[in-house]
C-alpha cells in the first residue's frame, strides 16, 4: 500500500521564520504517522502579486505552474500559517490565488478538490495564529479542500521553541504529535482504499473522531476527557454493532 503524500510548508518567507520551524516539526509528526511529507519553502518559489492583466498577457509564472504540478502530485497539505493584522499572510494568499487560477482547459480548483489540508500557526502574540488559521481555512474550504477540524496554535512563538528548534511545551508537543496521527489515519485509509479494501469502522474509532471534533472547537475542556471515553466505551459497543463492514468512501486519488 502506498502512503498518502502531504505537502508541507509555512505562510512566510522569512528564513528564521517560528512558522517553517513549526512546519518541520509537523512535517516530522505526519512521518512518523505513516505519511510520504514534502517540505518546501515558498521562497524558492517567488511570484508576482496577482495581477489579471499580466496573467492575460503572460500567463501563469513558471513557478506558480511549478507549485500546480506539486499540489497536484500530493494528496493534502500540511500548513504553518503565521498571523498578520488578525487574517492570513499575503504571501500565502498570493501563492494560493496564483494556484488556484485556470490554466489552459484545466480548471483551478483542480489542485485543491477533494484534498486534506492541516492547519497550524505560531504568533508571538496571545492569539496563537487562530485568526490566521480561520481565514486560511476559510479560503482553502472553498476551493473544495477538506480542512481537518482539529488545529495547533503556539502562542508566545518566540519562547516556544528551544535551541534545537523543538517545542519547549510538551502540551504543544503532544498536540502537534496529535495532529499528525490524524494524517497517518488518513494515510491508512487511503492506503486501504488505494488497495480497493473495505474498511471496519469501529465504535472506538467513531468516539476519538468526535472527541477530536469537540476538543477542536473549545466545546469539551480537556479535563472531561477522561470521563467522556468512559461514558464513551458503553456508546462504543452499541456502535460496534451498527458501524461493520462500512465501506470507505472516496478519498482523494482513490476509492474503495
Amino acid at each position: 500500500m502506498s502512503a498518502v503524500k502531504i505537502l508541507a510548508f509555512a505562510g512566510s518567507l522569512r528564513a528564521a521564520s517560528y512558522n517553517k520551524q513549526l512546519a518541520r516539526l509537523a512535517a516530522d509528526a505526519a512521518r512518523a504517522a505513516g505519511a510520504e511529507v514534502t517540505l518546501l519553502d515558498l521562497r524558492d518559489y517567488p511570484m508576482p502579486l496577482y495581477d489579471g492583466d499580466l496573467e492575460r498577457d503572460e500567463g501563469l509564472p513558471g513557478h506558480a505552474r511549478r507549485l500546480r504540478a506539486l499540489f497536484k502530485a500530493h494528496d493534502g497539505f500540511l500548513i504553518a500559517c503565521p498571523e498578520y493584522n488578525a487574517g492570513m499572510p499575503a504571501v500565502l494568499k498570493n501563492t494560493i490565488d496564483w494556484v488556484s487560477r485556470k490554466d489552459g482547459d484545466e480548471v483551478g480548483t483542480v489542485a485543491f478538490e477533494g484534498r486534506l489540508a492541516a492547519l497550524c500557526g505560531a504568533t508571538p502574540g496571545q492569539f496563537a495564529a487562530l485568526r490566521g488559521m480561520e481565514a486560511t481555512r476559510q479560503v482553502l474550504a472553498n476551493l473544495g479542500c477538506n480542512v481537518l477540524s482539529r488545529r495547533l496554535g503556539v502562542p508566545r512563538a518566540h519562547e516556544a521553541f528551544d535551541p534545537a528548534g523543538a517545542l519547549r511545551d510538551p502540551a504543544l508537543a503532544a498536540g502537534l504529535e496529535r495532529l499528525g496521527s490524524l494524517v497517518g489515519r488518513l494515510h491508512a485509509v487511503g492506503a486501504a482504499a488505494a488497495a480497493g479494501h473495505r474498511l471496519r469502522l469501529d465504535g472506538t474509532t467513531f468516539i476519538h473522531a468526535n472527541l477530536d471534533w469537540l476538543e477542536a472547537r473549545g466545546t469539551l475542556p480537556r479535563s472531561c476527557r477522561a470521563q467522556y471515553l468512559e461514558t464513551g466505551r458503553a456508546l462504543a459497543e452499541i456502535l460496534d454493532g451498527l458501524l461493520r463492514d462500512v465501506p470507505v468512501h472516496r478519498v482523494h486519488g482513490a476509492s474503495a
